[in-house]
């Protein structure tokens, strides 16, 4: 990371935000290269589809560190920093930060020492950035601007922006999956075009009453046609299919129930 500030938005010029595309980050590993140079691994877990893996040299994440300090969203000393998530809450105490110098060679003990150091000091960061920003948001408060500012180093310093279309699109080819394999397993159950008789007026779940596999044919076309009609994936996209999965998820296991009472197995 050299200081500038690459775009956290996507191809569309949306504004990306961490907790709708990161679950977490680790930093398993460290490579030396043929010219000696060391770079820490990093891997990504992603909310949608695979995660992620990239890599930076020790430099990188100490320009991520600074520009956090800068934003001043991470004050204090270098021996107690704190992340600030918002204005007038206590502030986070963070683990060391690897500090730049060392005293002899850069082996492989001293290596796995930093590694270690900046795993901690990242998912630390990371967890507190987006449960932070996420609080904000699902209360409907006012966003902490240095936390903005992080949240925008983060982004960038992850390549999210890069990898944000291919997980979106690799969870609408998993809801994909779910509307074959839902179909599969109703054809195979038996549900038949004719099974409209529904469920039991005392159900106590009054949503699963009068439910047949015309129902359930009908949302698996919903959800269909509206991942087809979105040619931007975007996370309201994947929002709204999630909402058609859960509706398909409930009509099938009424479907499922009502199949398995003794009054449709005698019809």
């Amino acid at each position: 990371m050299d200081g500038s500030v690459v775009s956290s938005t996507s191809e569309q010029g949306e504004r990306l935000c961490l907790h709708e595309f990161i679950t977490k980050c680790s930093v398993p590993s460290f490579t030396t290269d043929t010219n000696g140079v060391v770079w820490f691994d990093l891997q990504v877990g992603a909310k949608y589809g695979e995660g992620w893996a990239t890599r930076h040299r020790y430099s990188q994440f100490l320009g991520l560190h600074d520009g956090a300090r800068q934003a001043e969203v991470i004050v204090g000393t270098l021996d107690c920093e704190v992340l600030r998530t918002s204005d007038g809450s206590f502030p986070l105490t963070l683990p060391r930060f690897p500090g730049k110098s060392w005293t002899g060679r850069a082996n492989g003990a001293w290596l796995e020492e930093r590694r270690v150091g900046l795993d901690k000091w990242m998912r630390c960061v990371l967890k507190n950035t987006a449960e932070g920003l996420f609080s904000a948001a699902d209360s409907d408060s006012e966003e902490f601007p240095p936390l903005v500012k992080l949240e925008t180093l983060l982004l960038t310093f992850l390549e999210v922006p890069q990898n944000a279309e291919r997980c979106r699109q690799q969870r609408i080819d998993e809801a994909r999956q779910v509307l074959r394999a839902t179909a599969r397993s109703a054809d195979e159950q038996g549900f038949s075009d004719s099974e409209s008789d529904g469920l039991s007026d005392t159900d106590s779940d009054c949503s699963r009453s009068d439910c047949s596999w015309e129902d359930l044919s009908s949302d698996v076309c919903s959800l269909d046609n509206y991942m087809s009609s979105s040619h931007e994936v975007s996370y309201e996209v994947v929002e709204g299919a999630q909402g058609l999965l859960d509706q398909l998820d409930l009509t099938l296991t009424a479907l499922r129930e009502h199949n398995s009472t003794p009054s449709a197995a005698e019809g």
